[in-house]
């Protein structure tokens, strides 16, 4: 089992590396294509937005120039033939285009400054119909003929930790630089998607991977302590047996039955060895009976008082022990609507685990009353108390809590488990806090009839 869980867990283990590592290449491949895409898709809308921009200056000297002439005023004797039509750009993004750009800047650049505010209005707006959104904060162009550099800046210049994206026209020996929105955001923004998908399904899986390693380790720890189980009852089973055997068989073969003494003292080993073993089979049919869903509680109206003095009168006789009990039930005739036989046997375990683990006084506290709707009983001892870790797997099938050398006290981790189980079967819960060396109080909760 320890190497199955072992092995089982490594490789799960190596199947999420595998798959992280994949999702990580895979997401590496992705963000570099998109990065590549992007950029590509910025320098185009700069490109277009310099083409519109040099048709907006043109359409504007031009009007100029009409104006001058209506008014009989000198105007610029330049021609710049260049009847651009936005509808054109889309087919003469090329060496040609380039070339003509070049050109005009060449001559309408000192007739007519770049009007950068509609430089940026384009750009934007092309980038807007690619399903890039950004925001522009200084847009530079470098004639490199006269080695000149115009600046416009927006909202603000301070361009640190912005996406810097060029656009360098080799024909007309020209570069346009536009700080941007950082491009890391701008990738990150068109990869959002994927990501969320790829960080919900690590999650679903990371999750997965928890709850199965839980399960198998639950499933390990159920397993041992029916192991452990298995082995105490099994020696538990043996010794009333074997002891039995053996005082019968002495008084058959050594005719130790002839004398009356000897007789009844090994009648009397008999009958306690078989009252033990009476004790075992009913712990494995209580075990037995609390599994069927279907186990009905038969309830009647009970009186509290009789009830615990029968248990305390019955474990009085049981022990050895120097016992003090304190019973304290307000009102006096206090009734419960319970399961005699069954709630019988919780109260009966609680106070037997509570004698089992104590020293030679002990004091045992039972208190009862009515709280609003519910009935309220609470057991109290001086014992050795349970530690807040096994406080919190005490009510489990099989679990034992270790006591270091105490070698006196045997058990089979059925008790308590029974005890919460037929409790709940009455629709109420049971509740425990305990001390180290102080002692241990446990608390049942009924509803009241």
């Amino acid at each position: 089992m320890k190497h199955s869980f072992q092995i089982i867990t490594i490789s799960i283990i190596a199947v999420l590396t595998v798959v992280l590592c994949w999702q990580i290449f895979w997401l590496h491949g992705l963000y570099q294509s998109i990065r590549q895409e992007t950029y590509t898709t910025l320098t185009s809308a700069i490109e277009y937005a310099d083409f519109n921009e040099i048709a907006f200056r043109i359409n504007a000297w031009e009007k100029k120039n009409e104006e001058k002439k209506k008014r009989h005023l000198p105007v610029n004797e330049h021609k710049v033939s260049a009847e651009y039509d936005f509808d054109i750009y889309a087919q003469s993004t090329n060496k040609l285009t380039k070339l003509v750009n070049g050109s005009i800047h060449k001559i309408l650049d000192p007739l007519a400054p770049i009007d950068f505010r509609k430089f940026t209005q384009f750009l934007k707006n092309e980038c807007k119909n690619k399903g890039l959104y950004i925001d522009v904060y200084q847009v530079v162009f470098l004639n490199h003929r006269t080695g000149k550099s115009l600046r416009y800046n927006l909202q603000g210049s301070e361009v640190a930790n912005r996406g810097l994206i060029t656009y360098h026209n080799t024909e007309g020996n020209y570069t346009y630089q536009a700080f941007v929105t950082p491009l890391t955001d701008i990738y990150l923004h068109r990869m959002r998607g994927i990501i969320l998908t790829t960080v919900l399904i690590i999650v679903f899986l990371a999750i997965a991977f928890w709850y199965l390693i839980h399960t198998i380790i639950r499933l390990r720890s159920i397993e041992e302590m029916k192991d452990d189980f298995t082995n105490n009852m099994t020696h538990e089973l043996k010794t009333p047996i074997a002891v039995t055997y053996s005082a019968v068989d002495t008084m058959l073969n050594f005719k130790q039955g002839d004398d009356k003494e000897k007789r009844e003292q090994y009648l009397k080993i008999c009958e306690e060895q078989l009252k033990r073993l009476s004790g075992l089979v009913e712990k494995i049919l209580s075990m037995s009976m609390e599994r069927r869903k279907t186990l009905a509680m038969n309830k009647e109206v009970v009186k509290l008082r009789p009830m615990i003095e029968s248990l305390v009168k019955e474990f009085r006789l049981k022990n050895d022990k120097k016992m003090t009990f304190l019973i304290d039930i307000i009102p006096e005739d206090m009734t419960i609507n319970v399961d005699r036989m069954h709630i019988g046997n919780a109260l009966g375990n609680i106070i037997d685990n509570s004698i089992k683990y104590s020293g030679e006084d002990v004091e045992i506290k039972i208190k009862a009353c009515h709280q609003a709707d519910h009935d309220i009983i609470e057991l109290s001892d001086n014992g050795i108390g349970i530690s807040e870790e096994n406080q919190k797997r005490i009510f489990d099938k099989f679990y034992r809590v270790g006591h270091g050398n105490r070698y006196d006290v045997s058990g089979y981790g059925l008790g308590l488990y029974y005890v919460q189980q037929i409790v709940e079967r009455h629709k109420g819960n049971i509740t425990v806090e305990s001390t180290i060396n102080k002692g241990t109080t446990f608390t049942i909760t009924l509803p009241a009839r």
